[in-house]
């Protein structure tokens, strides 16, 4: 196991956002486990129109998923690890 660390926006936003291939699980809205490949910083597929909300004020983060090619929000409050540049994070409540 790799580092434990504590559940804040910020931190899991810097550890995802190099914009390299990482790995999240986290709980989805409809209490499934949720497990995705991935990175952010993608604009493929991108209208160039946004988003209507602002992801931060949801606790969310935009996740390109790399198994079905499709933009995904990563719930940041419901996130249970994080495998990004060869390190493990196991996120504490």
């Amino acid at each position: 196991m790799g580092f434990r660390i504590k559940r804040d926006y910020g931190r899991i936003k810097k550890i995802l956002s190099t914009g390299k291939i990482s790995y999240v699980e986290f709980y989805k809205q409809d209490g499934s486990l949720r497990k995705m490949l991935g990175r952010t910083g993608v604009k493929k597929d991108v209208n160039g129109e946004g988003l209507k909300y602002n992801p931060e004020e949801k606790n969310l983060m935009v996740f390109r998923d790399m198994q079905i090619q499709q933009h995904r929000m990563i719930n940041v409050g419901t996130v249970k690890i994080i495998k990004a540049q060869g390190i493990e994070y196991e996120v504490l409540n």
